[in-house]
């Protein structure tokens, strides 16, 4: 596979699409696009951004001609069309989907004054805050373990003199 995705953190964008499932194994297995793609030696992220950029036409045929060289596709021409025009569907609408709440969000930051790296700075922030929370804990239970695992003087058994005690069996 060569290649990476522009943006691995908008990749959650394309899941619906590489989820989506394309034909049964032999052994009765669901074979889903991003498993397809990754068998055929493509990047599935990348092959899916492609795909979004193209126009419907040509994404249904690209895809299509993908599904001609795995076995468990359809292998009608029309049900292989069929299927990649649903999966191309499939993938426009999350596209859409994700970039209407991103233009969203983006307009949400922009009325309360909020930039991208003040949303960094935040994450950053809670993060920070989170590692000192925990280094804290982590610290207050070893010392609270080393207290209760020393002996007191005062706890201690008695120094025994030489003499045991007889055994005597439970009844």
């Amino acid at each position: 596979m060569v290649g990476s995705i522009s943006n691995p953190i908008d990749a959650i964008r394309f899941d619906e699409f590489l989820q989506a499932p394309i034909g049964r194994e032999p052994n009765g297995m669901i074979l889903s696009v991003i498993s397809t793609l990754a068998r055929l030696d493509l990047d599935p992220r990348t092959e899916a951004e492609d795909l979004a950029r193209l126009p419907s036409g040509a994404a249904v045929a690209r895809l299509s001609g993908l599904l001609t060289r795995v076995p468990a596709a359809p292998q009608s021409e029309s049900e292989r069309e069929a299927l990649s025009a649903d999966l191309v569907k499939r993938l426009q609408r999350s596209v859409l989907a994700n970039s209407s709440k991103d233009k969203k969000e983006q307009g949400i930051d922009q009325k309360i004054g909020n930039s991208p790296s003040d949303a960094d700075l935040a994450r950053r922030t809670r993060i920070l805050l989170l590692v000192v929370s925990v280094t804290i804990m982590l610290g207050l239970q070893f010392l609270v373990g080393m207290t209760r695992s020393a002996p007191h003087p005062e706890t201690s058994p008695p120094e025994s003199s030489g003499e045991t005690l007889p055994h005597i069996p439970p009844p």
